[in-house]
């Protein structure tokens, strides 16, 4: 595990790009996760190919985030000081793991596949809008 204390350095930076921008998700075909949950469910329909972990301390000491770490490769987990997780993270109660992945890009050959992808909701009653248009 590669210990980062630098904002120069280029993980943070895109963190922090990604977090952002949705141009720059766009552009670059990655996106941020926050939180064991969501990581998890990645990783179990896509993989740990395309996994980086952000971790801090306070995300060391939980055994959801450790299980999460031990699911992808040593080199690709990035221990960041609790200032700098602060920057990149965007809910008000971390878990103290974020993870830079490929967008979800899901084929199918099936016209009858339905799904709806979300980004940015800032009121719950829009999800529910959506799932009942």
């Amino acid at each position: 595990m590669e210990c980062i204390t630098s904002r120069q350095n280029a993980h943070v930076k895109q963190a922090h790009k990604l977090a952002e921008s949705a141009r720059e998700r766009a552009k670059s075909g990655l996106t941020l996760l926050d939180g064991t949950r969501l990581i998890r469910a990645y990783i179990e329909q896509f993989g740990v190919k395309s996994v980086a972990l952000l971790v801090n301390a306070r995300g060391l000491q939980h055994a959801e985030v450790r299980q999460v770490i031990e699911a992808v490769e040593p080199r690709r987990v990035y221990l960041l000081t609790d200032e700098l997780f602060d920057e990149i993270t965007q809910l008000d109660s971390p878990e103290g793991v974020t993870a830079i992945v490929d967008s979800p890009r899901i084929e199918t050959n099936s016209p009858d596949d339905f799904r709806v992808l979300l980004e940015g909701i800032q009121d719950p009653g829009n999800v529910g809008a959506l799932l009942r248009t």
